[in-house]
């Protein structure tokens, strides 16, 4: 767990071709965990996860989701900086929530449902949560079976 909590975000993140190089490279059947935000076009994901299970893989997905990205609970004019690009936008929150929360719910209800289609688990999990608890947790249940 050490080296996970080391990381940090930096740059943009091309997530897919590393995806796909790993399905290609892993030949034996294995458990594939992705811990991501997700933040690309979600066909796009989907056929990164869908390489994985077409080789047999066994894939659990963990989508981060940071509460204020999923809410978009802001109440004044403010600026957005993209953690990866460090482009920046101001918005008046008013405006655009509706919207906004409307696309992020669609976008992780097609995740849910394109993952639950194509046999790959699917768990939201918020930035809160530490990750070596949140791995713990989830291969002590694996285990109990």
């Amino acid at each position: 767990f050490a080296a996970l909590l080391d990381l940090k975000a930096e740059d943009q993140t091309d997530l897919l071709t590393p995806l796909h190089q790993i399905a290609e490279l892993v030949k034996k059947r294995s458990l594939i965990i992705i811990i991501s935000d997700l933040l690309d076009e979600p066909e796009r994901i989907m056929e990164a996860f869908k390489h994985f299970r077409a080789r047999k893989h066994e894939v659990l997905v963990f989508h981060i989701i940071d509460p204020k990205e999923e809410k978009f609970d802001y109440k004044r004019e403010a600026q957005f900086i993209d953690s990866e690009t460090g482009e920046k936008i101001t918005v008046s929150p008013w405006q655009i929530r509706k919207e906004y929360v409307e696309n992020f719910h669609q976008f992780a209800e097609y995740l849910k449902r394109e993952c639950y289609k194509n046999q790959i688990e699917y768990n939201p999990v918020d930035t809160y949560t530490p990750i070596e608890d949140l791995l713990l947790k989830y291969l002590i249940k694996r285990q109990k079976g």
